[in-house]
């Protein structure tokens, strides 16, 4: 039996900060060896987020091997995060799915004498798209605002 989409964290403001997250990486090691779970290391990774210019490097380990950096990008449950939070890549992403979900709509619109089945498809496939997990990635800069408001205007 093996663990699945278990996430710690911590803010690390200094490198006691870091020796608190490995003791914690430790006991939780020592937690999963008691009930009998194994780590499947080769999927677990550690993930930074920061937005200072030189942040605490730290080599994490996880059953006696280092942890794997994530990388400059990651996906997790469909949204994209970057070090800095800044989720411009998953406004793209949602943005271009979004649209390719209001082309077809609009193909067949055509033949469509009422708005309100019109306006219960857009809201059903691409309005849904946009929405989705936006408590998360809000757009906050009026360049990501504006990327949204496009796809709305070209409905």
């Amino acid at each position: 039996m093996f663990a699945d989409d278990l996430k710690i964290f911590l803010e690390i403001r200094c490198i006691n900060n870091c020796h608190r997250l490995q003791s914690a990486l430790d006991a939780l090691n020592a937690w999963a060896i008691y009930i009998g779970l194994d780590f499947n290391i080769s999927k677990c990774l550690f993930r930074s987020f920061y937005k200072i210019c030189s942040p605490i490097i730290f080599s994490y380990t996880l059953c006696n091997l280092p942890l794997a950096h994530s990388g400059a990008a990651v996906s997790d449950l469909g949204i994209i995060m970057d070090r800095a939070f800044t989720f411009y890549k998953n406004i793209e992403k949602t943005c271009c799915k979004a649209l390719k979900t209001l082309d077809p709509i609009k193909r067949v619109s055509t033949e469509f004498k009422l708005l309100a089945p019109l306006k219960a498809l857009y809201c059903a496939f691409v309005g849904s798209v946009l929405e989705y997990d936006t408590v998360i990635w809000d757009p906050y800069t009026a360049t990501s605002r504006s990327q949204i408001e496009k796809v709305h205007l070209s409905s």
